[in-house]
């Protein structure tokens, strides 16, 4: 539904691929995952310029993937690492509490990737906030 309504509101073309989904995931990963799926589609409609969006999501036993593809500009490696980049801080924290990577990508005029994964062998986080 959150891609439906951010197509709806933004005029980007979401595209969904759901792959296998095995089992169910944990209430607090399922609320991290569409934190970081919502901050992502915010950097889209701010920054990419983008016409469409590519999401792929897949639950295996082992672990959660999802991955956001834009067509816009691409992120510039520098915008990666400013420190007042706080939307992309709080996807790689939110990946990282999950014992999970996050790797974002850009390529130049032809989009970003935000890649996403996490483990599925422990039931908790590695730290409590």
């Amino acid at each position: 539904w959150q891609a439906k309504d951010y197509q709806k509101r933004t005029g980007i073309e979401c595209v969904l691929q759901q792959g296998k989904a095995e089992g169910s995931l944990p209430k607090k990963l399922s609320t991290a995952l569409f934190r970081i799926f919502q901050e992502t589609l915010t950097n889209v409609a701010r920054h990419a310029k983008a016409t469409r969006v590519n999401i792929s999501f897949e639950i295996d036993a082992k672990q959660v993937q999802l991955k956001i593809h834009d067509n816009g500009v691409g992120i510039r490696e520098e915008r990666k690492l400013n420190p007042e980049s706080l939307g992309l801080l709080g996807i790689q924290e939110r990946a990282n509490y999950w014992n999970g990577h996050a790797v974002i990508t850009g390529v130049p005029n032809k989009g970003t990737t935000v890649a996403l994964s996490i483990p599925l062998e422990q039931n908790e986080p590695t730290e409590q906030h």
